[in-house]
């Protein structure tokens, strides 16, 4: 039911909560809500009504910031800048904010995301480099090689935080890696854990547990990922990863809540796909585009907003997520079949979520795209960086999932944190009837070893 709910978001609101919404009367919007569900309604319009007010629960967990807080981190953060470039790259739509009841309340990680902008840098005298020795290392060893592998094993934790720690029965998921193009030797250590298999479209290890002190639920991966390196527009035809299943019609189409074919993509798509005549040059123009006009930026959770894609398009910023997809709207609407692969990315040590996509050449089969890394790439001047991840990856990744917004095994019983991805983890407990707040649960990633 949890995901028929966030299905929902495809419907429009009534104008007159709308308004509400965007003016950040967020408690009105609930009460009209609220007052609307006693009527009675079609079904879909019900499911959109229970989902906005879930949405509104968590409207302001990202956008804490009042502005004089954030003017005095951004003025610590670029030290050259002013108050009048603040509000300059607010009119960029480089600073997000939202309205809390006629008030300006700012994106807490806006500064984060702005320090990660090489542009941004470069306009306020900080230092920008093209050179990431570990990235440019790795696609050294793949060009003379013609494959890089790494062994990896993380230990991967979820649980309730003890401050807030209620006795209860708790469920807990954490991903796991996925058999696909470029893992093999796959090892998961869990416990009595319930673990879905490698095909799984979101790969878990699931418990159910009372609990009545807090616990950690921990499992620890090993596994090898392998990438074959590759040129896309070489001539050369034979498939690069022979294990990934052939493309079908879900490659192809939309799916009505993730991948959208709006109008203004399908516009968007027709301007860039001007002159393609293969799947290659089309697939190469969609990255191209998304990695040459979408700044990398951190944003609000999914689940608040309502179309991943042309967000993404319209806004011209996003984060791994939002770059992935939209790519991938644009080479469905050209013909070209696309797949959604995401996880974790181990880099300098550190592990954090990461999302990226895949491509098929009829020459080559299917190969990756990663508009974020290739992105940064571009945007600090590493010509061969940008364009090694058109076709390739680097193999300090673990994917643990192929399809963006599947269900888990088994389903939350709530909305989840995340509804459309998992990287992090799950945890949801019997005795509430909404998901548990992020600042609730425990989280943690730890790399234990990642050799060649």
């Amino acid at each position: 039911m949890s995901q028929e709910l966030v299905a929902s978001m495809c419907v429009p609101l009534p104008e007159e909560i709308r308004r509400l919404v965007e003016a950040g009367y967020l408690q009105e919007a609930r009460e009209s809500l609220e007052w609307k569900l006693k009527g009675e309604l079609p079904e879909m319009l019900r499911r959109r009504f229970q989902c906005e007010i879930e949405r509104l629960g968590r409207m302001t967990r990202n956008h804490e910031a009042r502005e004089e807080d954030m003017l005095k981190e951004f003025l610590q953060a670029f030290p050259n800048a002013s108050p009048d470039d603040f509000r300059t790259l607010e009119m960029e739509g480089k600073i997000s904010f939202l309205f809390v009841n006629g008030e300006k309340r700012y994106f807490k990680r806006a500064v984060r995301t702005l320090i990660r902008d090489s542009e941004v840098r470069r306009r306020f005298g900080l230092p920008v480099s093209p050179e990431n020795p570990e990235l440019d290392g790795m696609i050294r060893e793949a060009k003379e090689k013609g494959s890089v592998s790494r062994r990896i094993a993380l230990e991967l934790a979820i649980g309730p935080e003890e401050a807030s720690f209620v006795p209860d029965t708790y469920r807990a998921w954490l991903p796991v890696p996925i058999s696909c193009a470029q893992q093999s030797e796959i090892s998961v250590e869990a416990g009595d854990a319930r673990l879905s298999g490698e095909d799984a479209p979101l790969r878990t290890v699931f418990w159910e547990k009372q609990l009545m002190r807090p616990e950690r639920f921990t499992a620890r991966v090993d596994y090898r990922s392998t990438i074959q390196y590759t040129d896309p527009m070489d001539t050369r035809s034979g498939l690069v990863y022979p294990r990934e299943s052939a493309p079908g019609e879900a490659d192809l189409k939309e799916d009505g809540v993730v991948i959208r074919f709006t109008p203004f993509l399908r516009e968007l798509c027709r301007q860039v796909m001007q002159g393609t005549r293969s799947d290659v040059e089309r697939a190469w123009k969609a990255y191209e585009y998304v990695t040459t006009h979408v700044r990398y930026s951190f944003v609000r959770d999914y689940f608040l907003l309502e179309d991943l894609g042309e967000f993404c398009a319209v806004n011209l910023r996003g984060d791994c997520g939002l770059q992935a997809i939209l790519f991938i709207e644009l080479c469905r609407l050209a013909g070209v079949p696309a797949r959604w692969q995401s996880g974790l990315c181990v880099e300098d040590g550190e592990v954090g979520h990461h999302d990226w996509a895949m491509f098929w050449s009829d020459r080559k089969g299917w190969l990756f795209a990663d508009c974020s890394f290739g992105g940064s790439a571009w945007r600090c001047g590493a010509v061969d960086r940008h364009r090694f991840y058109f076709g390739n990856i680097d193999p300090q990744r673990m994917a643990a999932n192929r399809v963006c917004f599947a269900p888990m095994d088994p389903p939350a019983q709530r909305i989840r944190h995340d509804p459309f991805d998992n990287q992090g983890g799950e945890l949801e407990r019997d005795c509430l009837e909404r998901g548990m707040d992020c600042q609730d649960i425990f989280r943690d990633a730890r790399l234990i070893l990642c050799e060649s």
